[in-house]
């Protein structure tokens, strides 16, 4: 990729994101002329509150720890920890606060450039983003700043942004890469890659084959469930006194998640969902139905016969169906 090019990666929680962010940072770094920086934004603060210049001093601070400690004098160590007032502020920023850190920014990246001449952030957690204006000023604003000093990036944005009205911001990244759930009920190599993923994990076999089989199919192929069922279903088999995962386990184990799934549901995203369920189409037309994505009860796989196939996450799926029978 060019070196200042910048990069959205979007997908439902727990679809991989992050995974692919450290892969992709572990492939820059191999490199040899990359300074590679991955940052987890989430953890210097709630990511709804965080805006431009929050984001750019968060950069700035961990782009200090890849400088020389040699070469840190006193009065930038001070800079440094200044950069924390713009962190989780309820003071607005302005015009000149983005100037003076993306001057901050540019003289961090002059002291570590004749090391690593090509820089790239690899920025997570903006997907739990719920103010698509809000995630839109950052691109606007920081991502600009950042990609004019000839910075790469390549940032995790929220599923949400790919619909609607803000679906324009998107547009602002030289590409956009979206990461559906792996299709593990119409593909047979996408279970067996979820297979796959579980035996790596269990190194003891104790997940039988018919129920590391049934895991890839009630998470619907995220990866994110797949873990969590799976970690639900060894509990149930440590309570039954088992000495593996079967079949009868990772099913309670389902039928708990699902359930959790359907609390907060209200009667329109209920006949949201029942109609998913029976078309395999979903039409988005207010941001409950969004919300449905966000939270995985809805998942989109990749499209097939030029258009995308959803479905309701499997967990929640027999309950629709009793819901439906009973009505």
């Amino acid at each position: 990729m060019k070196p200042s090019a910048s990069h959205v990666l979007v997908g439902g929680i727990g679809s991989g994101k992050t995974t692919q962010l450290l892969v992709a940072r572990d492939r820059l770094t191999a490199a040899g002329d990359v300074c590679a920086v991955y940052i987890d934004v989430s953890l210097w603060g709630d990511p709804s509150r965080i805006d431009s210049a929050a984001l750019l001093a968060i950069v700035n601070i961990k782009l200090g720890e890849w400088l020389d400690p040699a070469h840190v004098s006193p009065d930038l160590n001070k800079l440094l920890e200044s950069y924390g007032s713009y962190i989780n502020s309820d003071d607005p920023w302005f015009d000149d606060s983005i100037d003076y850190l993306s001057q901050g920014l540019q003289q961090l990246r002059d002291m570590i450039t004749p090391r690593l001449p090509h820089m790239v952030l690899l920025l997570d957690g903006l997907d739990r983003m719920s103010d698509l204006a809000r995630f839109a000023a950052i691109v606007e604003r920081a991502i600009t700043s950042i990609r004019a000093l000839g910075i790469g990036t390549i940032l995790v944005g929220p599923l949400t942004a790919l619909y609607g009205v803000q679906r324009v911001t998107l547009q602002r990244f030289d590409r956009e890469w979206h990461i559906p759930a792996v299709d593990v009920l119409d593909d047979a190599a996408g279970r067996e890659f979820l297979v796959r993923v579980l035996s790596a994990r269990d190194t003891e076999h104790q997940i039988s084959d018919r129920a590391a089989e049934r895991l890839a199919v009630l998470s619907g192929g995220v990866l994110r469930d797949l873990v969590a069922l799976t970690q639900a279903a060894g509990e149930e088999a440590y309570v039954d006194g088992a000495d593996a995962i079967e079949l009868h386990h990772v099913n309670i184990a389902a039928d708990v998640f699902g359930r959790k799934q359907m609390v907060g549901l209200d009667s329109q995203q209920l006949a949201v969902l029942q109609w998913v369920r029976a078309k395999e189409s979903f039409v988005q037309t207010s941001e409950k139905d969004l919300a449905l994505l966000a939270t995985r009860r809805v998942l989109e796989y990749a499209a097939t016969s030029g258009k995308p196939r959803f479905l309701v996450h499997p967990t929640i799926a027999p309950m629709l169906d009793q819901i439906a029978r009973s009505a």
